[in-house]
């Protein structure tokens, strides 16, 4: 489960979820490794953007993944991931043109963002 704070992923794209791509695996069905840099992401939820750092800014193109499933050494499913695990990703939709090893997937439109606001170096997550 993803914690009340978090520290910022070094984006534009705070406070919505993130993963960094440190790897493509396959891409049928599309796998990739890679790290959580905001939390949550989770199974179920789709990354609507993939952006990939082009002349030292992030270049956003849209994209459609969902997340099928989480795995973490190989071994451990999760339904949750935040910033604090390195995981393996399987998705489901059409390979981006963008995806490569350091790119990053995001999911813009995911109603949980709203939940956060930042509070001098950290994100935290507000109290109902």
């Amino acid at each position: 489960m993803a914690g009340d704070r978090q520290s910022p992923s070094g984006t534009s794209f705070d406070p919505s979820p993130q993963f960094c791509i440190s790897a493509v695996e396959r891409q049928l069905p599309l796998t990739v490794t890679g790290r959580c840099w905001f939390a949550p992401v989770a199974v179920g939820m789709t990354f609507d953007t993939v952006a990939s750092k082009e002349t030292g800014a992030w270049a956003p193109a849209p994209c459609r993944l969902r997340v099928e499933e989480i795995s973490v050494w190989e071994h451990y499913m999760l339904a949750e991931l935040d910033q604090e695990w390195s995981a393996r990703l399987v998705l489901h939709g059409d390979f981006p043109a963008g995806l490569v090893p350091e790119s990053v997937l995001v999911a813009q439109d995911c109603p949980t963002a709203s939940s956060w606001e930042r509070q001098g170096r950290l994100w935290v997550r507000r109290q109902p």
